[in-house]
């Protein structure tokens, strides 16, 4: 293992986009579709496109690639929903090469008590609780995973959204 593998880079950003955006984004989203193989996951997944996503895509590009000093590109962009008792397992995530970076961006309408855990070889090295409007920048290599944590049942009406920007 490398000291690259060993320290990946991980940064959160409070306040990446304005309300107004976050709302019109979250607005613009359409076309979830329910992923239910329990022992997985449970959350809804979208393809967003659009101008209000570009716009917004293009501004988490500048911001990432300013505090990691790179250029990115955006190669995959997908959208995910959880509402009460939805969740998605460390067992669940995709295994990655060439160090790409995650761009996770929360569209959330409120704070909710749920995290993204990053893990490196299972052991959790970096979190983003629902924060509206906060930017997860994590660089992806096979060693890590991540997983949603689970959305209590007792908080019927809430809803995360959250923005996945894979990036090179």
């Amino acid at each position: 293992m490398t000291l690259e593998d060993m320290f990946p880079v991980s940064e959160l950003a409070a306040g990446a986009i304005d309300a107004a955006t976050a709302a019109e984004m979250r607005a613009s989203i359409t076309g979830y579709r329910r992923y239910a193989l329990l022992d997985r996951g449970s959350y809804e997944v979208a393809e967003p496109t659009g101008d209000a996503i570009d716009r917004g895509v293009a501004g988490i590009l500048a911001l990432a690639g300013e505090l990691t000093a790179r250029t990115l590109q955006a190669y995959e962009i997908r959208a995910l929903r959880l509402t009460a008792g939805d969740y998605l397992l460390a067992r669940h995530d995709r295994v990655f090469e060439g160090r790409p970076l995650e761009l996770v961006l929360d569209l959330s309408p409120v704070p909710v008590d749920a995290e993204i855990q990053y893990r490196r070889l299972g052991q959790v090295f970096f979190r983003m609780r629902c924060s509206p409007r906060s930017l997860a920048i994590v660089e992806r290599t096979p060693a890590i995973t991540c997983n949603h944590s689970y959305v209590s049942k007792l908080r019927l009406g809430v809803e995360v959204i959250r923005l996945a920007v894979l990036a090179r």
